[in-house]
C-alpha cells in the first residue's frame, strides 16, 4: 500500500500584484435592433388606445425596452437618451429640437443585451417639466 501525505507550503504560489488590475470592459458586438414609430392619437374620450407596434422578436440574450413619449406643448424642450449605463455611447437619443408637435404619442422599441444596466435620461430644457404649462406631456 502506497501512503500519501499531504504537502504545506508557507509562501503563496503567486505573488500579489502592487497595483489594480484592468477592470472588465463591456463591448456590443452587434448593434442593437430597434424600431421606432409615431402615431398621433386623436379621440373624443379619454380611452388608452395602443398604436399598431411592429412585432419585435429579441434573441434569447436579448432583452426588449419600450419607450412611450408625449410632448408636452412646448415639445422643442424636450431631449432624451438611453444607453448602457457604463457605455460612453448612447443606444439612441433625440435633441432639443427634435420634436416639433404639441401633444404627439412616440413610440420606441429596443433589443438590448440582457443583463446589462441601462440609464435613460429625459430632460425638458424649459425647467416647467413635460407637462409644461398645458399638462398633458408623459413618458
Amino acid at each position: 500500500t502506497t501512503s500519501i501525505s499531504p504537502t504545506t507550503s508557507i509562501s503563496p504560489t503567486v505573488s500579489p500584484t502592487t497595483s489594480p488590475t484592468n477592470l472588465p470592459t463591456i463591448s456590443i458586438t452587434q448593434s442593437p435592433v430597434f424600431f421606432s414609430t409615431s402615431t398621433r392619437i386623436q379621440t373624443d374620450s379619454p380611452t388608452l388606445q395602443t398604436p399598431s407596434l411592429t412585432n419585435i422578436t429579441c434573441s434569447s440574450e436579448e432583452m426588449l425596452v419600450e419607450i412611450t413619449l408625449k410632448t408636452d406643448s412646448k415639445p422643442n424642450e424636450t431631449s432624451w437618451f438611453f444607453k448602457i449605463r457604463s457605455a460612453s455611447e448612447n443606444i439612441d437619443s433625440k435633441p432639443s429640437g427634435f420634436y416639433t408637435e404639441s401633444l404627439k404619442e412616440h413610440y420606441y422599441r429596443y433589443c438590448v443585451p440582457d443583463h446589462q444596466l441601462y440609464k435613460f435620461r429625459i430632460n425638458d430644457s424649459g425647467s416647467d417639466g413635460i407637462q409644461g404649462d398645458s399638462g398633458h406631456g408623459y413618458y
